[in-house]
């Protein structure tokens, strides 16, 4: 027995739910099938979407604080510019040993700025230089001894390099002279 046109369209209206249950597995079938070969795509995709959302969530959060850090950034690099010294300016740079030499009361023998060197390094140029100078000083062991101290807690950064100390062989008493040879760095701009 054969059905015709009319005959099957009376059957499925007869039978809704069946019908439509067929169709929706039919359509989901198809869907299947033509989708099957992008499932692995989409999985990818979908882990670059999550990890990119993860990154975003993350700088949403990490960015909370940024406005007042960069504030504190910006006060602390003031704070150190205002540290520095700039190799040009000698008069001001032999003014500060000159200034530790009055406060310290130890009489300044030599003193000399010198060029320094940096090391060849690829890629670009520092921001800072280190500003070699050559300190000679004598004085009584305390004199000496403040004059040391007030460099390296001086307002310019500073780095002792070498120190050499003689003292006359004949008096060794606390009271007498010593001399001071010292090669220090500071801090500074080109």
């Amino acid at each position: 027995m054969a059905l015709t046109g009319p005959q099957l369209l009376a059957a499925l209206k007869k039978h809704p739910v069946a019908t439509l249950a067929i169709a929706v597995s039919i359509g989901c079938a198809a869907l299947l099938y033509f989708r099957q070969g992008d499932s692995e795509a989409l999985t990818a995709d979908l882990e670059q979407k999550t990890q990119e959302g993860e990154r975003l969530e993350a700088n949403i959060k990490n960015s909370t604080q940024l406005t007042e850090q960069s504030a504190a950034l910006s006060e602390a690099m003031n704070a150190v510019e205002g540290r520095l010294i700039r190799a040009a300016n000698l008069a001001d740079n032999l003014q500060y040993f000159y200034r530790l030499e009055s406060e310290t009361g130890a009489k300044l023998i030599d003193l000399k700025q010198t060029g320094a060197e940096l090391p060849a390094v690829k890629g670009p140029k520092p921001l800072f230089q280190p500003i070699g100078f050559t300190v000679g000083l004598r004085g009584s062991y305390d004199q000496v001894l403040e004059f040391v101290r007030k460099v390296e807690n001086g307002a310019p950064f500073s780095r002792i390099v070498a120190a050499t100390v003689t003292s006359p062989p004949e008096s060794l008493d606390k009271g007498s002279f010593v001399t001071l040879s010292l090669n220090v760095e500071l801090l500074g701009l080109p």
